[in-house]
């Protein structure tokens, strides 16, 4: 995803690996809900005659499991003859202890 926050191009209102979060709400429901959830990988910081802004350019949390699904050698570390479940818990608790600052919380 990418997304364009106005802000002087020397603000640190946003950097690199935060999670950015988009809501969507309206005027006839009360609350708001997650409609996309990512981690900051990418910003370019960007002024113009008009207007000075961020760009950060996002992935999705789930995106992030990749991360851990290999070795550092490249190889699969995980056994594939098990239940899916199983193997996507096994994922995301190798990438919980391999990347401890970011959130896996909602991800199962």
């Amino acid at each position: 995803m990418r997304v364009q926050i106005k802000a002087e191009i020397d603000s640190n209102i946003i950097e690199k690996t935060n999670i950015l979060k988009v809501y969507e709400s309206s005027d006839e429901s009360a609350g708001s809900r997650v409609i996309y959830t990512g981690i900051v990988g990418n910003l370019n910081r960007i002024s113009t005659e008009i207007a000075n802004y961020i760009e950060a350019r996002c992935i999705g949390l789930s995106s992030m499991l990749s991360w851990g699904y290999y070795d550092d050698a490249g190889t699969y570390v995980h056994n594939k003859n098990q239940e899916p479940a199983t193997t996507l818990k096994n994922i995301i608790d190798r990438f919980a202890v391999k990347y401890p600052s970011h959130p896996t919380d909602g991800l199962l």
